[in-house]
């Protein structure tokens, strides 16, 4: 896989399908579409099930809205390109050789990062052309460019990046509802060092079709973000990083910071405030406390926050946390107890189950036991009956068997008696007899004669 394409959805029903056709009809062929769906109530969620149908190099992550930096970074989770990059919904692609430019370059140069220029789309008309600080949204060359010779945080967009260096460095968006992009995007650089430019625009910026809406959170998030770059900046020296930064409050944000906190005063925005001047003051000093120039700075005295005032406020609330984390052991000591006895309790009530356990599969063992006896009485008493049927009729048969014996036995003894009569009386007998007798005779009469002639 050579590229992964990332695109985070939110009600954007209307833009969506000429974003993704943009992207599917790219010549590089080899790459998957990611598209997380972070909580869309429109027909976001249909027109994704149409383009997957039809293409299966899309995939659909559906979660809960929690915001485009999750959204980005579910699916920096699971890509699996070489080279991953970003798209919104409603923007697109300006020709359908993007990708394939990006990708052979990145690979041809061994690049970590590789981007080109910005177009903006506005209500239809499309700007190209940039001047002033907005000349680094174009390249006049293609080459290796140095961050620190950049410095720059717009248009994370217009870039791919190698999708191992992202996982392995941890370069997630930060937990902003605003003002992330330029986090993650300069993060991403300073850990680069570096990045090779296109001379050719590789992004279309859609504006015009949307405001923003502020409110404390977002301001916050700003001024979170703005910090965060800020901190960057020091530590790796990128002082037009930090000018740039000043002139996105004072040129861009300072209406909606003044707003919001003319409407809710807050520490956390004042905190904020104090330490982007501190850094500011400190490492320019030919600039002075901007913010205390402006309308901001009567609402930072009309509420007296002061940096010692601050201070203390801290130093109360660390108290107050203290006081409060004492009270947690104290409750935790209380439920460690609690828990332990619980355990106790429940070590009992086990012991309790084993043994009725036991006593149960004695009674079951038991009662399987007497069953087993009364199945084999049962069948043992079967087996009798069947034998002593069998022996009745056995023994029936036998007596008439005997009955008939005697019958028979009966009539040969007259055959045979009947038949002596006969024989006895018949003249043949009375004749034999008469010849049986006379070898007798006979016998004593040659005695006689030999005595006589002895």
């Amino acid at each position: 896989m050579k590229v992964t394409v990332i695109v985070p959805i939110y009600n954007v029903e209307q833009y969506l399908r000429e974003c993704l056709d943009s992207v599917i009809s790219q010549t590089l062929a080899d790459i998957e579409v990611i598209c997380v769906n972070d909580g869309s109530i429109d027909k976001s969620q249909e027109i994704l099930n149409e383009y997957s149908w039809k293409d299966a190099r899309i995939k659909i992550i559906n979660q809960i809205n929690q915001g485009a930096y999750a959204a980005r970074n579910t699916a920096i989770d699971i890509a699996q390109g070489d080279y991953l990059c970003f798209i919104d919904p409603d923007d697109y692609y300006p020709d359908k050789f993007v990708l394939e430019n990006l990708y052979i370059a990145a690979i041809n140069n061994n690049a970590l990062i590789c981007g080109g220029g910005f177009q903006e789309n506005k209500s239809g008309t499309v700007i190209k052309e940039w001047s002033g600080n907005l000349s680094q949204y174009s390249f006049k060359k293609d080459g290796m460019v140095k961050y620190k010779d950049y410095q720059f945080e717009y248009g994370f967009h217009r870039f791919i990046y190698k999708t191992e260096f992202i996982k392995e460095n941890k370069l997630y968006f930060p937990q902003l509802s605003y003002y992330e992009d330029p986090v993650f995007f300069v993060n991403s650089m300073t850990k680069a060092k570096g990045f090779y430019a296109l001379n050719r625009v590789t992004y279309s910026y859609r504006t015009g079709h949307k405001a923003v809406t502020w409110n404390y959170k977002k301001v916050l998030d700003l001024l979170k973000g703005i910090y965060r770059i800020l901190v960057l900046a020091k530590e790796n020296n990128y002082s037009n990083l930090m000018s740039l930064e000043e002139a996105r409050i004072l040129n861009d944000y300072l209406d909606p910071i003044y707003d919001v906190i003319s409407e809710k005063p807050s520490r956390d925005i004042i905190y904020l405030l104090n330490n982007i001047n501190k850094i500011l003051y400190n490492e320019q000093t030919k600039i002075e406390y901007f913010i205390f120039e402006n309308k901001i700075n009567h609402l930072i005295y009309d509420y007296s926050v002061s940096q010692d005032e601050l201070r203390n406020q801290l130093n109360t609330e660390k108290e107050s946390k203290k006081m409060q984390n004492q009270k947690l052991m104290q409750d935790i000591i209380s439920l460690q107890q609690e828990l332990n006895s619980l355990q106790g309790e429940n070590e009992r009530i086990k012991n309790a189950y084993q043994d009725i356990q036991k006593k149960v599969d004695e009674q079951v063992e038991l009662i399987s036991n007497l069953k087993n006896t009364i199945e084999i009485k049962e069948h043992n008493e079967k087996i009798m009956t069947e034998e002593n049927s069998k022996n009745k009729s056995v023994i029936s048969e036998r007596e008439q068997e005997n009955l008939k014996l005697l019958e028979e036995n009966k009539y040969l003894e007259k055959k045979i008696s009947s038949t002596y009569d006969m024989f006895y009386n018949s003249h043949t007998w009375k004749v034999g007899n008469i010849l049986l007798k006379w070898p007798k005779k006979i016998k004593k009469l040659l005695e006689k004669g030999n005595q006589i002639h002895a």
